[in-house]
């Protein structure tokens, strides 16, 4: 018997059409009994090519591709998030379509989104996102042989926006000068996200942002010495409450005169006053009224009533604005104060980063009563000041549970069913005797 060679290649030509390559896979499995006398150790390489009689050439035919059942695997999934935006990106094991439906329930409902071609990495883009909301989405591949892979239920929740919001100032913001220093009194606000109060100091002016002079404490305490101050100096201060994403607030501001010598109780120091140039033009501020000016506590506005009094409760902290374009463009400081006590406590008023207002944050006075409250506008280049007086009426936040007064209706009640069930014990009282 010959000995059959190491190496067997069947080659057989196959058309397009079905129908032969049937015949060939026929004659690819009646040529395999013919080599059945191999030994053991013989190596048989058998390769199976289709020629395309249209383009020529030939190329190797899996038989694996032929007899496909396998959907495509889906792995390397990645979801890129931001507040109104998602990127979901995945790869499959062979080309395929994908389709992702996507919504804010496992309905899917919002949209189903298909590709128009076969990929082997494939990404979605998901647009008009609402910030800090969950989304739900699933993912469906196809390959070329029509097996369908499908995933369970993913889900992701967009970025919250970034916390713009500053917090409220400090309350009753103070500086008393002692014998070489001046001792740094306030109350912290009561916003949830306060991390700190930064203090600047100034020899000259009132700091007007949290950057500008010397920083003399920043921390979450709520009184400072600064020793590092000299007899005969008037000096000022600007506090700045911040939270957990570094916002500041408008700045309280307090400022002492350190005397010589002899120690003196000072009074409560004015804000720096400009005084007008004869030859200056008249000033925009000139024209401004408490009605420029905005008061709003609560997500309300405030609408003063009348003698310019301004109604707020002693619990929620209120804000006031002023519209940008009624200022000056350059050189401008307002302040807003409010009188209590015998002492003056002065708040900045500071610009957005959009430009579009001025605003500060204060905490009313606990004690329900009445107040005075000025807002004083300085325009530097023209030297000119213009001074709003106002009153801030504080009343105390009233319960929730409702307090029914002596004398109702409910009580007249009360006191019918009280006579009733004595009538009837006393007639129960006489028929067991």
């Amino acid at each position: 018997m010959n000995q059959l060679p190491r190496f067997l290649k069947l080659k057989k030509l196959v058309s397009i059409p079905a129908v032969f390559l049937v015949i060939v896979v026929i004659l690819f499995f009646a040529d395999l009994r013919s080599i059945g006398a191999a030994s053991e150790s013989d190596v048989v390489h058998i390769t199976l090519e289709v020629t395309n009689p249209i383009f020529g050439g030939s190329n190797p035919l899996l038989l694996a591709e032929i007899f496909d059942t396998t959907p495509p695997g889906i792995s390397n999934l990645y979801i890129f998030r931001s507040t109104s935006s998602a990127i979901i990106k995945f790869d499959t094991s062979e080309l395929a379509l994908s389709q992702l439906s996507w919504g804010k329930t496992i309905d899917y409902e919002i949209e189903t989104i298909s590709e128009t071609g076969l990929n082997a990495a494939h990404s979605f883009l998901l647009s008009n996102l609402s910030p800090s909301t969950l989304y739900y989405f699933q993912i469906t591949v196809h390959d070329k042989k029509g097996n369908t892979a499908k995933t369970s239920n993913y889900q992701f929740t967009t970025l919250s926006l970034p916390d713009t919001t500053s917090p409220a100032n400090t309350a009753d913001f103070e500086a008393v000068a002692g014998r070489g220093k001046i001792t740094l009194r306030w109350k912290n606000p009561p916003d949830a996200d306060f991390k700190g109060v930064k203090i600047m100091r100034n020899d000259q002016f009132y700091p007007l942002d949290p950057f500008s002079g010397i920083t003399v404490y920043s921390g979450k305490g709520s009184s400072f010495v600064d020793r590092e101050v000299e007899e005969g100096m008037t000096y000022y201060y600007t506090a700045f409450s911040y939270d957990e994403s570094e916002n500041y607030s408008s700045g309280a501001m307090a400022s002492a005169f350190l005397p010589t010598a002899v120690f003196v109780t000072p009074s409560p120091s004015p804000t720096p006053s400009v005084s007008p140039s004869p030859t200056a033009p008249v000033s925009s501020i000139q024209k401004l009224s408490l009605k420029d000016f905005e008061f709003r506590q609560e997500g309300k506005n405030i609408i003063p009533t009348g003698r310019a009094k301004i109604r707020v409760n002693n619990k929620a902290p209120v804000k006031v604005f002023v519209g940008y374009e009624r200022m000056p463009e350059i050189l401008k400081t307002i302040t807003i104060s409010l009188q209590k006590g015998g002492k003056e406590f002065l708040y900045l008023l500071r610009v957005n980063k959009e430009k579009t207002f001025y605003s500060a944050v204060f905490l009313p006075p606990e004690d329900p009563g009445m107040y005075p409250l000025i807002i004083t506008v300085l325009d530097h280049k023209n030297r000119s000041v213009k001074t709003i007086s106002s009153e801030l009426l504080v009343r105390k936040e009233q319960s929730s549970i409702p307090v029914v007064p002596v004398g109702s209706w409910y009580q007249e009640i009360i006191a019918k069913i009280q006579s009733f069930i004595n009538y009837i014990y006393q007639a129960a009282s006489k028929l067991i005797k």
